[in-house]
């Protein structure tokens, strides 16, 4: 099982963190080095050994609360009373909302900056015009987007991310003046994102 990581010193634990190497070694010293490429699955035993762990620990203790954080799994959920249970495979859907929106799309926003392909004013004037975007968004169809150079860090939400893809990102890289050939990278996610959340 992946072991979690932070990006900052109080920053929220990430399973599968995508920020760079240097983030995880310096938040995360005792964490071990994954490839990318080959990361470890979470399998059916390691599932069964947490909810031991979790159930021999006392409630509320650090010891508790570290393997929460360590693992994400909170408790042993009602759905495991069924025959139909079998983790993780075969109870959890795969989730492409989280996976492209909070996911990718966060760690291409966090590789933009860090790159240097999107520079930090770029960045700051970025967050601004999603913001001000906000009145051409029909209320009917999500909460307002949040200024993503100043929020990026705090629980953006889902449907922040997929304004982000769908609607604003290609368009404000543009204007900003982004490098066509880092635009047009960006451009191919969206179409792969499309292609994904299609129904047919």
């Amino acid at each position: 099982m992946v072991i979690s990581a932070r990006p900052l010193k109080n920053g929220k634990y990430l399973y599968y963190p995508l920020f760079s190497q240097n983030l995880v070694s310096a938040w995360n010293p005792k964490r071990p080095e994954y490839d990318p490429s080959n990361l470890p699955l979470r399998t059916e035993q390691d599932y069964w050994k947490t909810i031991h762990e979790l159930n021999t620990a006392e409630p509320d203790s650090k010891k508790q609360k570290a393997i929460i954080t360590q693992s994400g799994i909170l408790r042993l959920p009602l759905a495991a009373s069924s025959k139909a249970f079998i983790y993780p495979s075969m109870f959890f859907p795969s989730d492409p909302f989280h996976l492209l929106y909070e996911n990718c799309t966060a760690w291409l926003w966090d590789l933009l900056i860090e790159s240097g392909h999107l520079t930090i004013p770029q960045a700051a004037r970025f967050g601004q015009l999603l913001q001000d975007a906000n009145t051409t968004l029909p209320p009917s169809f999500c909460g307002p987007i949040r200024n993503i150079y100043l929020k990026r860090n705090s629980q953006y939400k889902i449907f922040e991310w997929m304004a982000l893809v769908h609607w604003y990102a290609v368009p404000i890289l543009l204007s900003l003046g982004v490098n066509n050939r880092v635009v047009d990278n960006f451009a191919t996610f969206v179409h792969i994102v499309e292609s994904a959340m299609r129904l047919s």
